[in-house]
């Protein structure tokens, strides 16, 4: 945590975040430094649990493969971790978690949808011809791209206050990337992204 902010008592909090972390309680046996900090707000932690619980058109599945590409893409290593934790195997597995994280997939539907999530992410929204028709032509429907766009918002959420605040990691670290394999991958997206808004590819 930054110098001289504590993770806020879970007992400060207002009534109705009291409430939530009684649920957080019993699921995570803890109430996680995000949720927290995120009480400093009496309003924030409502606002992002129901986004998180809304009915979408996304799987259970395609939402945590964008969770885990919108967190590893904005190095936040505690929702990386928390991800790793909590994903079942039945949902994804070990390797599949590791696959995602570094971008890849071996099913084309999937992989196109990880390629339409950075672009958004890394390109401000601004998602070249390519891999907007390659999104369509792999499945994807337009009323899962707007749900993929909230998912995107609400995990930038709790990324941000993350890498802003800098509170303590409080579930098990994720597996670490390697410095070659991490340097090659943002190396290449960047070279990617610079490329497309020039529109030479």
């Amino acid at each position: 945590m930054r110098d001289n902010i504590p993770v806020p008592k879970t007992e400060s909090a207002s009534e109705e975040n009291q409430r939530l972390f009684e649920i957080l309680e019993t699921q995570h046996g803890f109430v996680p430094n995000l949720m927290a900090v995120m009480a400093l707000s009496d309003t924030a932690p409502r606002m992002y649990l129901d986004q998180i619980n809304r009915t979408t058109s996304l799987t259970t599945r395609e939402i945590e493969i964008i969770n885990l590409v919108v967190s590893e893409y904005h190095q936040s290593l505690y929702c990386s971790s928390y991800h790793q934790e909590v994903i079942s195997d039945e949902i994804l597995t070990a390797d599949e978690i590791l696959a995602v994280r570094n971008f890849k997939s071996t099913n084309e539907k999937e992989q196109s949808l990880i390629d339409i999530v950075l672009r958004i992410v890394g390109n401000k929204g601004n998602v070249p011809d390519r891999y907007f028709k390659q999104f369509l032509n792999t499945g994807h429907s337009l009323e899962q791209l707007v749900d993929i766009i909230m998912v995107i918002a609400n995990k930038t959420i709790s990324n941000y206050l993350y890498k802003v605040f800098a509170f303590p990691i409080d579930f098990p670290w994720a597996t670490p990337l390697t410095a070659k394999s991490s340097f090659k991958r943002y190396k290449d997206l960047a070279t990617s992204y610079y490329r497309e808004k020039r529109n030479i590819n």
